[in-house]
């Protein structure tokens, strides 16, 4: 399993001949944050955060490089961790001054997404060992500094995520009919969802319940979020944010701006156009331009 193509084990990062284990009497620094697309989830490493989403359809592994604790309020449950694991659902404050950290997000496609969505909104959050990634700290801190090739990132996401679910729910199997919606609402031609249940031989009100039971999020939330998706296919520096909004399906930039800041934490240009952020996607997505020197 991999974020797009034949994955290489965890090994494969520790035995890098360019990675060499972090020094523990230093602190990782970058001079921007580094914002890696993925094929099957984003990474956001950053040495300040203090971001709040609203709206949450994927999930997420949050870890400190250095092994401090940052803040983490998900619904109402707060406390500081090294390492977190967060279901879809409730809102999520999250805040790191000075301290270096990693957010793995793990989209509703990824294979091992059904771990996650059994956090479910009652317990949000899990506290995970952060001295079962330790294997993992040469890469992760290379994430966060820039130094490490986005495939390789792309692999470390795995192995994150992999490592992860050793202590998380165990997944029940996603139900082939909701696995029908999934791959129908990821055409590009995508029906009406009143088309949708018809075609499926549902109604409306049992198709999102069955959908909503076996990925733990709504079916018109993650139809929002298909089409933040799109966004990042067709994202284009030379076009307005009005052109991208409405070529993604939203009435205009207002919505779609609410829509990102909901499901995000912030606005659109505070990730696509933002000096302070480094874009790096993976070959296998259609996204974000090369970061112009």
């Amino acid at each position: 399993m991999n974020s797009g193509g034949g994955m290489r084990s965890s090994q494969a990062l520790l035995h890098n001949s360019d990675l060499s284990a972090p020094a523990r009497d230093k602190t990782a620094t970058c001079e921007k944050s580094n914002l890696y697309i993925l094929e099957q989830g984003h990474v956001f490493a950053s040495s300040s955060i203090e971001i709040t989403n609203r709206t949450r359809i994927y999930a997420s592994i949050n870890l400190t490089v250095d092994h401090s604790r940052i803040h983490l309020r998900v619904g109402n449950r707060a406390g500081r961790y090294q390492a977190a694991a967060l279901g879809p659902g409730p809102t999520r404050t999250l805040k790191a001054r000075g301290q270096p950290v990693l957010c793995f997000q793990i989209l509703p496609l990824h294979p091992l997404f059904p771990h996650f969505s059994l956090i479910g909104a009652a317990v949000g959050v899990i506290a995970l060992p952060r001295e079962a990634f330790a294997h993992l700290d040469a890469a992760l801190e290379a994430a966060f500094v820039g130094t490490l090739d986005v495939e390789d990132v792309a692999e470390l996401h795995d192995a994150v995520t992999q490592t992860a679910t050793r202590f998380l729910p165990a997944a029940k199997p996603i139900d082939p009919r909701v696995r029908t919606i999934l791959q129908r609402l990821d055409d590009t031609d995508t029906p009406s969802l009143q088309d949708l249940s018809k075609a499926m031989g549902l109604s409306y009100s049992r198709m999102s319940h069955l959908f909503g039971e076996s990925m733990g999020l709504s079916l018109r939330s993650y139809c929002l979020w298909n089409k933040l998706q799109k966004v990042r296919r067709i994202f284009d520096p030379e076009k307005s944010l009005t052109a991208i909004a409405q070529e993604a399906g939203f009435c205009d930039s207002a919505h779609f701006t609410k829509a990102h800041q909901d499901m995000y934490g912030a606005s659109p240009s505070y990730f696509l156009r933002n000096n302070a952020i480094r874009l790096l996607a993976s070959r296998r997505v259609r996204a974000c331009p090369e970061e112009k020197t």
